[in-house]
């Protein structure tokens, strides 16, 4: 994993944020996966949660990103809502990820609790 330099400013983290959620709730898990620092253990979680939890669909609203994060150095913290409809129904819950440019380019920090 590359080092996490800079964070990025509030815009550049949302967006960044959006592509990768705009990615998986169209069923693009590779895709999404390889935006994030560690693709692999990624495309594992995306599949396992796509399939694992038989979701019919799941979408990403009020994407906004809140500043420097807490947690994760040089990284901005975008917070979102989820809403997924499973087979045994639909739920909402907030959620957020850490942004943040890695030496090799931009990246949303890989959690296996987003």
């Amino acid at each position: 994993m590359s080092a996490l330099s800079t964070p990025p400013s509030d815009g550049k983290a949302a967006k960044f944020a959006r592509s990768f959620l705009d990615r998986w709730s169209e069923r693009q898990l590779n895709d999404a996966a390889a935006d994030t620092d560690v693709r692999a253990t990624a495309i594992s979680a995306l599949h396992g949660h796509t399939h694992g939890l038989h979701l019919k669909s799941v979408s990403f609203g009020q994407v906004t990103a809140v500043g420097p994060s807490s947690v994760t150095r040089g990284a901005t913290k975008v917070t979102f809502d989820v809403t997924a409809r499973a087979a045994g129904g639909t739920w909402t819950c907030p959620s957020a990820v850490a942004d943040g440019e890695l030496t090799r380019g931009r990246s949303p920090r890989w959690s296996h609790t987003l």
